[in-house]
């Protein structure tokens, strides 16, 4: 019954998110409890991707949504992921990290609404309680406190740098995705660790805000850098990670410790991007055509040195 019941998710066509059943499932539902007043405990639902393997303390990924995924269902939050991070087959074994996707409440509301109040009496919006989410889940799992990072996009994006900047020490590195720029005042002085942000050469209208950001942090010799990209309209992110590799550079950042610098590609990645951007015919060309030629002048000329050999010792002594 049990075999039955997982074909039966495998091949269940997507549901209203787009999403297919196999994928959503594999991350835990849960909703973190929110105190109001006068009222009853309001809900911040969230995803956690929790690895099959425990054995030691493994890398967090925080993730915020865009604007367009906020609600109560708690699986549109997980709209991109599940090709750009969760790359198919969806098996749990081959992700060795943890992953946090919060929603943020009331459709097409913004991270800063407030949402409840928190732990000192005072109104907190929603991104107190993520942080607030995000240090409960360090303690309740085996997470490395050291090796948490922050990635979002659009909306989730901008709230990167706010989450960051309001939580010095939580973070190892962000990565902020088609983001209007940072609104905190002198965030030069709240981010103090790496920061790779991505913006597409189509989305105009966010531009200027963004680079003003990045310039304002680089002249404080800040570890920040600007990919901008040849994306689809607003759309950064899936040239971020499938092009860039972030999700590689996020589980490789690690607070006190050498950590890849923001924009560095690893050379095995690099070697995988020009192959992916070969034709056949280019391959064989540049790679197969000189190696089979190598290899035949090697052996030429291995033949030539025995013959050498084998003549010289055959000739008759004087």
């Amino acid at each position: 019954m049990s075999a039955l019941l997982t074909l039966l998710a495998l091949t269940a066509p997507p549901g209203p998110s787009g999403l297919q059943a196999s994928f959503v499932t594999m991350l835990e539902a849960h909703d973190f409890e929110i105190p109001q007043v006068n009222a009853e405990p309001g809900r911040l639902p969230y995803r956690l991707f929790v690895p099959a393997d425990q054995m030691q303390a493994r890398p967090l990924v925080v993730w915020l949504h865009g604007l367009g995924e906020s609600g109560h269902d708690n699986v549109h939050q997980l709209r991109w992921t599940d090709t750009l991070v969760f790359q198919p087959p969806h098996e749990c074994a081959r992700y060795p990290f943890f992953f946090l996707v919060p929603q943020c409440p009331r459709q097409d509301e913004s991270w800063h609404q407030v949402l409840g109040i928190k732990a000192d009496g005072e109104p907190g919006e929603v991104l107190d309680f993520v942080a607030a989410l995000i240090r409960r889940t360090i303690d309740d799992y085996p997470i490395d406190p050291d090796h948490v990072t922050l990635a979002g996009l659009s909306s989730g994006g901008t709230a990167c740098w706010e989450l960051a900047a309001r939580n010095p020490g939580l973070f190892a590195a962000i990565a902020p995705l088609a983001s209007s720029g940072s609104p905190v005042e002198g965030i030069e002085q709240h981010i103090d660790i790496p920061v790779w942000a991505f913006h597409s050469i189509h989305d105009t209208n966010l531009e200027a805000r963004i680079k003003e950001t990045v310039n304002r942090l680089q002249k404080a010799e800040k570890l920040v850098h600007l990919s901008t990209v040849d994306g689809d309209g607003h759309n950064c992110w899936s040239m971020a990670f499938e092009e860039y590799h972030l999700l590689d550079w996020l589980l490789a950042a690690r607070r006190g410790h050498s950590s890849p610098l923001p924009g560095s590609i690893s050379l095995k990645n690099r070697s995988r991007n020009l192959l992916k951007s070969w034709e056949p015919w280019q391959l064989v060309l540049t790679v197969f055509v000189p190696l089979m030629m190598a290899i035949a002048t090697w052996s030429a000329l291995r033949s030539r040195t025995r013959m050498a050999v084998a003549s010289s010792t055959a000739a008759p002594e004087d």
